[in-house]
């Protein structure tokens, strides 16, 4: 393949044409592909694992404006990453979309 070519199966999930297809199709598309993201995938790989669990760990007792602060471990929105982001991780472990 070149290096401007598309393998047909990476597209295999998108709608064949979104501009043809209706709003209620578009929307339900999307809802089934947000579904497979999982809150825990912090790094969208599908799975939820030492990666997942890393990223919350270096965040750990941070809160915003710390060095080393990443947002997305803190996941109860507290503003502040703790034992229960760790744990909320760790429950899902394993876990994969």
């Amino acid at each position: 393949m070149g290096q401007n070519q598309t393998s047909t199966s990476q597209l295999d999930d998108v709608p064949s044409d979104p501009i043809l297809l209706d709003p209620s199709q578009i929307w339900r598309w999307w809802e089934e592909s947000a579904l497979m993201l999982m809150e825990t995938d912090l790094n969208e790989d599908g799975v939820v694992n030492k990666v997942d669990i890393d990223i919350v760990a270096r965040a750990f007792r941070t809160k915003p404006g710390d060095a080393g602060r990443n947002p997305f471990a803190d996941l109860d929105d507290n503003d502040k990453v703790n034992i229960i982001d760790i744990s909320r991780v760790a429950k899902d472990f394993g876990k994969t979309a």
